[in-house]
């Protein structure tokens, strides 16, 4: 009785994935592919005839490859840019499409010299080859000395117009001045300016950056009250502000997002291109720290004020059971809940989706659930659903970690790792196991539009070695979603029908 036991639990995976469903018959995979140097997916770009990837490695001196693919996932040309003759001190920070021309970005450390400098370079294409225009120095940083080199930050608005450089200097890191350059059509200077913040810079902790058409820089941050820390006698210490810089000001104008004495833990924004900014996120009691509600907020920008401001609790119905802390031992060890996503709906609705991650131990960390809360076109939730999920690994930046999503219409698609035996449980899922190697299955969850979802196991990982690298997967077309699973120098991709 033992030994039968002992070889179904071994067959289970087997006998799992033999059974195919009407997802594993939409998937398509690639050949496997090899490449020469274990290089990071940096970015996956869609293109008429198919698609290009680009990877690279951001140390200095190491190579940039561009790899195209037609729309049958078949490779057809792998390009590389090799630094060698521009010595160790250059590094490949971005590439990035502005109105369907490619610009790669890279900054050059002179450390014996004090200067960090700012390139661009044009990226000339014909049907078979690409090849790199003349070197272009955008911005250089005088160094007061070693060590303090500043940084730089490429920032592309979403209809992939504009280009803004954000500098900061080394000198100015503890000030409230940043220099920033708006870069238009052929990478032509709009505006260069060194934009004044409100608040003293120890008091601000930038969160995001956006541009529109128009030429406007939003900064979204949280304000503290009094040193750093969230709360202060069951109180929070900080709320988070907006601000907007119009092309010609260096002065922002301010809008203060408060959720009425609660703890907003995350929140994010859309610009929605009509004069409107729309921005949501999560809340807790301060003194509980459970994350527990919702805030919505609208901003009119020709009347520059926030014209709705909606915070909700999560009802028993829609209880997540999302804490934000656990008990580990005789320590509190934070589960921090991040969103990720924000997507605005077609009737004004917001979808958020976040994620629980903690590190456990001093070489172990840990992604668990997955939080969807879909709210109404008055920023109250509709329903909230939580994804059980468990993934563990000792090290941070472990690719096979975390999620992708993609909306299609009313349905939401996750995909990311899982181990096998978490399919055998109910729908709640109380005993999951620990996705912690290759071998486990690649999982696509389909969230519906009331909020209940399914999960299915599309791919074992183990056949081919190869685990699901979520963070690399990418939307390719309306309904089109781009898989890519690796170990090591080897990799294939899937093409994923969603419809």
């Amino acid at each position: 009785m033992i030994r039968l036991a002992l070889l179904t639990i071994l067959a289970f995976p087997i006998l799992l994935f033999g059974q195919s469903n009407e997802w594993t018959k939409r998937l398509k995979w690639s050949p496997t592919y090899s490449i020469a140097e274990d290089f990071q997916l940096q970015r996956v770009i869609p293109s008429n005839d198919g698609f290009y990837m680009v990877r690279a490695d951001r140390q200095k001196g190491s190579p940039v490859f561009i790899d195209t693919y037609d729309k049958q996932l078949n490779l057809q040309h792998q390009i590389g840019f090799d630094p060698a003759n521009r010595g160790d001190a250059w590094q490949f920070e971005r590439l990035v499409r502005l109105r369907d021309t490619f610009y790669l970005f890279s900054t050059e450390l002179l450390e014996k010299n004090l200067k960090h400098t700012l390139y661009y370079e044009s990226i000339l294409s014909d049907s078979i080859n690409f090849r790199l225009d003349q070197q272009v120095a955008l911005e250089t940083i005088k160094m007061p000395m070693r060590n303090q080199s500043g940084d730089f930050e490429v920032i592309v608005d979403q209809e992939e117009t504009h280009c803004l450089i954000v500098t900061h200097h080394p000198t100015e890191l503890n000030k409230k001045v940043i220099k920033t350059t708006l870069l238009g059509k052929g990478q032509q200077t709009i505006w260069e300016k060194t934009i004044k913040l409100p608040y003293p810079a120890d008091h601000l902790d930038i969160r995001d950056k956006q541009i529109d058409q128009a030429g406007n820089l939003f900064i979204l941050a949280r304000h503290y009250r009094k040193g750093r820390v969230s709360r202060r006698k069951g109180v929070p210490n900080y709320h988070y502000v907006l601000l907007q810089y119009a092309p010609q000001s260096t002065i922002s104008t301010v809008y203060t997002l408060d959720a009425n004495n609660q703890l907003i833990t995350d929140l994010q924004f859309r610009l929605l291109g009509d004069g409107e900014v729309v921005a949501a996120g999560l809340v807790s009691n301060a003194k509980r720290m459970e994350t527990d509600g919702t805030c919505y907020f609208r901003i009119d920008l020709r009347q520059q004020k926030v014209i709705q401001q909606t915070v909700s609790n999560i009802t028993a119905g829609q209880n997540t059971n999302m804490p934000s802390a656990q008990a580990v031992g005789d320590t509190e060890v934070p589960k921090y809940i991040t969103i990720d996503h924000l997507f605005i709906r077609s009737d004004g609705g917001v979808l958020l989706i976040a994620e629980r991650s903690f590190q456990v131990s001093k070489y172990t960390y840990q992604d668990d659930d997955i939080l969807l809360v879909n709210l109404d076109k008055d920023g109250d939730p509709e329903w909230a659903t939580r994804i059980p999920k468990k993934q563990s690994s000792y090290y941070t930046e472990d690719v096979r970690l975390s999620y992708y999503p993609i909306v299609v219409e009313d349905e939401v698609f996750l995909v990311y790792n899982d181990d096998g035996r978490n399919f055998t449980y109910s729908k709640n899922r109380k005993r999951l196991q620990h996705h912690k190697s290759v071998k486990g299955f690649s999982t696509l969850t389909v969230v519906r539009a009331d909020g209940s979802w399914k999960a299915f196991p599309i791919a074992q990982n183990s056949i081919e070695n190869l685990a699901l690298n979520p963070n690399a997967c990418r939307q390719i077309g309306s309904k089109t979603l781009l898989l890519y699973a690796a170990n090591g120098k080897k990799y294939r991709l899937g093409k994923l029908q969603l419809e």
